[in-house]
């Protein structure tokens, strides 16, 4: 008889399977969350603090975003917007 935990193993193995055939950048992008171990929740705010910047998300298009590291911790994400001019200093 196989056992529960053989069972959701074998579950768990074919999904991965059928994710790296779907959508192969989603599986690297979560084997090397994996392999490296790093907390999936700071990606997460990386992309919302990326996608802020965007015009879909009303921000000017323009920025970037800086992850700040302190002991091996991440102590801040911060996108910074920034608006691109072309325009004279002095009314003619």
């Amino acid at each position: 008889m196989i056992s529960l935990q053989t069972i959701s193993k074998v579950n768990i193995n074919s999904y991965w399977e059928v994710i790296r055939k779907l959508d192969p950048e989603f599986y690297l992008m979560r084997m090397d969350i994996h392999d490296y171990g790093i907390n999936p929740y700071i990606l997460r705010r990386v992309v919302r603090s990326l996608y802020n910047l965007t015009t879909k998300a009303h921000g000017t298009g323009y920025g970037k975003v800086q992850i700040f590291v302190e002991n091996d911790k991440v102590s801040q994400i911060k996108p910074e917007e920034s608006d691109t001019l072309d325009l004279d200093i002095f009314d003619k």
